[in-house]
């Protein structure tokens, strides 16, 4: 009886464990490019010699009022609370200058519409984020889009500007 219950339940956690991770699968269906281990592109095409090392997609909200004011644009703000889409991950720098680097993304809802805004927090302007990366390192950035709903299908980081060996104004 003890041996029949332990197999019994044995083969109760192996079945949810497999209907977690086919669930989790189904839930992360989230496509980035470029892919992990290519370099990322400017948006007019040509390549960088920034490699994206690996990068992810996750909800959230914004955690500080966030706001950016242009005087021929208008103003650009989040507010702490607002829902966003926060893409983060790692770039190495294969040139041989240390740089700041604007990197930004655009994100793709299920319709194939490009949706949101990028109003990352430590960006001296909205649609962009900064990190420093020196020569032959990698450096951690996230891009913080203002989105309202969590229905993002894909998303594509590149670079916003030409790196810079100043910081960005």
């Amino acid at each position: 009886m003890g041996r029949g219950l332990f197999l019994g339940v044995l083969v109760a956690v192996t079945g949810l464990a497999f209907v977690s991770c086919a669930c989790a699968s189904k839930t992360a269906l989230v496509q980035g490019s470029p892919s992990d281990g290519t370099y990322l592109e400017f948006r007019n095409g040509t390549e960088s010699r920034f490699l994206l090392v690996d990068s992810a997609l996750e909800y959230g909200v914004f955690e500080e009022e966030v706001s950016f004011h242009w005087d021929n644009i208008g103003d650009y703000k989040a507010t702490k609370g607002d829902k966003a889409v926060i893409i983060s991950g790692t770039i190495r720098n294969d040139y041989e200058e240390d740089y700041f680097v604007a990197v930004t993304a655009d994100i793709y809802n299920k319709k194939g519409e490009k949706v949101g805004m990028v109003l990352s927090p430590s960006a001296p302007l909205p649609g962009f984020a900064v990190t420093y990366v020196k020569k032959a390192s990698s450096s951690q950035f996230e891009i913080w889009i203002k989105y309202d709903r969590q229905d993002v299908e894909s998303y594509r980081i590149f670079m916003a500007y030409p790196p810079s060996t100043y910081p960005f104004p």
